[in-house]
């Protein structure tokens, strides 16, 4: 089967589109996923009456934040007291007090 010049045009456009809008979806998820994680962090410190700063640090030295971002597709599914909550014991088990 033997394709002419205007299919491999169409295929060229096709895939450039393709890639574009591939990329545009990355950049949506992984901006969904800040904002989780912001959120996240903005609540478990308004749980435990500590500043947004204080609670990313807490979160970050005992590795919460690793974990939200490698379990994110479970997490973000789940309430935000669940999650809270997951991230306290997540916490604990690393050796926080909290």
């Amino acid at each position: 089967m033997r394709y002419g010049l205007s299919f491999f045009i169409e295929l060229a456009y096709n895939s450039h589109f393709l890639c574009k809008f591939a990329k545009y979806n990355q950049y949506d998820s992984d901006m969904n996923k800040i904002r989780y994680i912001n959120m996240c962090i903005v609540e478990f410190g308004k749980k435990f009456s500590m500043p947004a700063d204080i609670a990313f640090n807490y979160l970050k030295q005992y590795k919460a934040l690793a974990f939200l971002d490698k379990c994110y597709e479970a997490e973000h599914q789940l309430s935000l007291a669940d999650t809270i909550k997951d991230i306290q014991l997540y916490c604990r088990k690393n050796g926080g007090t909290i």
